[in-house]
């Protein structure tokens, strides 16, 4: 049996590959540039992101798989345990595609929290 995403699985993955994309670039390229994220740990930041990134958008598109194959008549095996193994692995996988965002927004929140009124 040859491994080859669906065309689900082929979409989930394209878009979390352009949505990391997206949010590299906001958040480790235009917030550091208006300041609003200090830019002295952007390079450590972005290295970090590379793997969590690409992993996570692959590991979207291979459990989107795992599910879609749960849900085929011809599934041997228990469709609840490969769906929820499907649906824990996709948080994960969006969890390290949604990392620079998150990276930017706690230092845009620690930037708020010391405003001083």
């Amino acid at each position: 049996m040859r491994f080859s995403f669906g065309d689900q699985s082929n979409k989930d993955f394209r878009a979390c590959l352009g949505a990391w994309v997206v949010m590299e670039i906001v958040g480790f390229g235009i917030m550091p540039l208006i300041k609003v994220v200090p830019s002295e740990n952007v390079g450590r930041w972005f290295l970090l992101s590379l793997p969590l990134g690409l992993g996570g958008a692959f590991l979207v598109g291979l459990t989107s798989d795992f599910v879609n194959r749960s849900q085929s008549d011809d599934f041997v095996g228990s469709r609840r345990a490969w769906s929820w193994i499907g649906q824990i692995g996709s948080w994960f996988g969006l969890a390290g595609v949604g990392f620079p965002m998150i990276i930017a927004i706690t230092y845009l929140l620690r930037s708020f929290g010391n405003l001083k009124t």
